[in-house]
């Protein structure tokens, strides 16, 4: 079971070590503990998201911030490709680990992580490969009595789970075959882009033609109590980690935003908040905007709870 506050939805943002030079002072891992104060003292939690080698072990001496996530390395991962398959399943491995130590809320998969465009026959493939992985991780959780619930996060297409019927393939999936705790995290940029990308691959049955609130909408519903957290950017063009940012009238972009976009994040937030008050468990929230520095993030999620709390 997630540890969560009932009463509200608990935001937080996503810190990693390629954030470092944006952010003097609170590098990672070094200053893992600096950085757990900043994070609490803002009543706020965070997703870890390290890539490379894990060099030094981060202490149980730290402040605990509002959740704590743990997401799966990223960078040269692939579980799909022969040749770096098990080195990938390893680095995971080790990444749990870390989750362990730290005593993490939760931890995020991704079943994949490089595009593979092969055609939809080579695609089912794939993903009968990538789920194979995963048989193997959460059976290496389950030997090693880990704690921390292992949840799968929507990609963008061609990367699995894409649609809303795929990510119920996976719930699915979590409910039959999974023993050990388990959930989805919804990444609500991943599911707008890959509408799109869809488009790209004509073998593919098309998501409809309903906006992106609806398809939203309908994905919640769907999906339910399954979800655990919430990603959520800023979105624009084939750019799925940018920002939302406030004025005093609406939600608009670091940059400005394209007429034709249907990504309306006043109507994202305000479907997310009344979903989550909804919900016997509150999700967590994660701002995944990437590229800026913490202190911003941890405004801008100021004025996302102040905005949309208020509201429901």
């Amino acid at each position: 079971m997630l540890d969560v506050n009932h009463e509200s939805l608990s935001i937080g943002f996503a810190p990693s070590n390629l954030s470092n030079y944006l952010n003097p002072g609170f590098e990672l891992p070094a200053e893992f503990k600096k950085l757990s104060v900043l994070a609490a003292s803002n009543q706020m939690g965070f997703e870890l998201e390290l890539e490379g080698d894990i060099d030094s072990i981060i202490s149980l001496d730290f402040t605990k911030p509002a959740f704590l996530g743990v997401h799966q390395p990223i960078v040269e991962i692939d579980v799909v490709d022969n040749q770096r398959r098990a080195h990938s399943i390893e680095q995971i491995k080790r990444t749990m680990a870390l989750a362990a130590i730290i005593k993490a809320d939760y931890f995020t998969n991704h079943l994949q992580t490089v595009d593979h465009w092969d055609g939809i026959a080579a695609r089912r493939s794939q993903i009968e490969t990538s789920l194979d992985a995963f048989d193997k991780l959460w059976a290496h959780h389950s030997r090693s009595g880990y704690n921390f619930p292992m949840l799968i996060e929507n990609l963008e297409y061609p990367k699995y789970p894409a649609t809303i019927n795929e990510i119920m393939e996976i719930v699915e999936y979590l409910h039959l075959k999974v023993p050990i705790p388990s959930g989805i995290v919804l990444d609500i940029g991943h599911l707008w882009r890959s509408r799109e990308l869809i488009k790209l691959a004509p073998e593919e049955q098309s998501t409809g033609d309903e906006s992106f609130t609806d398809y939203l909408e309908a994905t919640l519903a769907a999906v339910g109590s399954n979800i655990k957290v919430f990603h959520i950017t800023g979105c624009r063009d084939e750019h799925t980690h940018l920002m939302p940012e406030f004025d005093n009238a609406s939600v608009v972009f670091n940059t400005e935003t394209q007429p034709e976009s249907d990504y309306d994040f006043r109507a994202i937030g305000s479907l997310i908040f009344r979903f989550a008050a909804e919900q016997s468990e509150s999700p967590y929230l994660v701002n995944e905007a990437f590229g800026y520095p913490y202190k911003e993030v941890i405004r801008i999620n100021h004025n996302i709870n102040d905005t949309f709390r208020i509201h429901q």
